[in-house]
């Protein structure tokens, strides 16, 4: 397997579809991850654990969420439906294999989606395109609003 090394760090999102019921459903093991799991992957976590139950749509949640000084780590759970949602954004490397397997095992998820984006790819892009004369990047980089919206319009128009 190969290592992806990126000194600007990686987000790491899990949308697990199918976990153990039991763990999404306990706020005081969502807790106790986010308390702990930061010295997990060599963060530094700067406060402790925000952990929420609440309902909304029917379905009953679970949200925790744990600063880190390298960004943050989120949780959340729809427990009616058995899913959970994990997000590891940090401005730091760390071992992403790690982090799937250590998720995976801790909350029994047995499929979903993993996607892993790494921070500042087209960061180095943007700073030479400013140093360069900067209107191109404004450009390059703004959606074309006017045609956004007709298209929006189009579409609601249609009734889709």
């Amino acid at each position: 397997m190969n290592i992806i090394h990126n000194p600007r760090g990686f987000h790491l999102i899990i949308d697990a579809l199918e976990c153990n019921s039991a763990k999404i459903a306990d706020a005081g093991f969502i807790y106790q991850f986010l308390d702990a799991y930061p010295a997990e992957i060599n963060m530094t976590k700067v406060s402790i654990p925000f952990v929420r139950r609440y309902f909304l749509g029917g379905a009953e949640r679970i949200f925790g969420f744990v600063m880190i000084a390298e960004s943050h780590i989120s949780i959340s759970t729809n427990i009616t439906d058995g899913k959970m949602d994990l997000d590891i954004y940090s401005c730091k490397e760390f071992d992403i294999n790690k982090a799937i397997k250590d998720v995976i095992n801790a909350f029994g998820v047995k499929r979903g989606t993993i996607k892993t984006l790494i921070r500042g790819e087209e960061f180095l892009q943007v700073i030479e395109d400013m140093l360069l004369g900067g209107e191109e990047v404004e450009q390059r980089r703004q959606p074309d609003l006017p045609k956004c919206k007709e298209t929006l319009e189009m579409s609601v128009g249609k009734g889709n």
